[in-house]
């Protein structure tokens, strides 16, 4: 995602009043003048350290949510699958949204790489400034449960319930 994701989140923050950047290519050579080329590596660290947790939680809720939403039938139903899903992804949503909060506050910056603070001091300065809650740690938490909870609804939904439907794959060896 990496630089692209920088790049976006700066074309997000800035308004028509104060337009910094006129293209994506106009973005990009500001910010390689004046931040440098590891700029664009602004706020990777949250992601990466959010990514394991963040599958594990899901596949592991997606799990529990759908024996929970089978309500006492043998196998889950297609209704089973949509619910877990969207459950899990609501769940990944809480878990993950920290993380999103730090992002795009390190890629907001736009001073020099090397000028800029860790992820871990600008955690400790949202919560500072603006504590846990929805004004800080948890700021656009409720787009984020609902972003992750379509998505997983509609992944796992579309998946489990179209791969019966597929004929399993098969080796077709051919002799010389």
């Amino acid at each position: 995602m990496q630089p692209l994701d920088l790049i976006k989140t700066r074309f997000q923050i800035q308004s028509i009043h104060t337009e910094q950047y006129s293209s994506i290519g106009d973005c990009i050579k500001k910010i390689y003048q004046n931040e440098g080329i590891l700029s664009f590596y602004k706020g990777i660290l949250p992601p990466i350290l959010a990514d394991v947790p963040k599958r594990a939680t899901k596949f592991f809720t997606f799990e529990q949510y759908k024996q929970l939403f089978s309500f006492g039938a043998p196998s889950p139903t297609a209704l089973s699958f949509t619910l877990a899903g969207l459950a899990s992804g609501v769940t990944e949503g809480f878990l993950i949204n920290p993380f999103e909060v730090v992002k795009v506050r390190l890629q907001a910056e736009n001073q020099v790489f090397s000028k800029q603070i860790s992820a871990w001091s600008m955690a400790k300065v949202i919560v500072h400034e603006n504590g846990f809650g929805l004004s800080g740690l948890n700021k656009g938490l409720t787009s984020t449960l609902f972003r992750h909870g379509i998505f997983n609804m509609i992944y796992f939904s579309f998946y489990h319930n179209i791969k019966g439907y597929m004929k399993p794959y098969q080796v077709l060896l051919v002799e010389v």
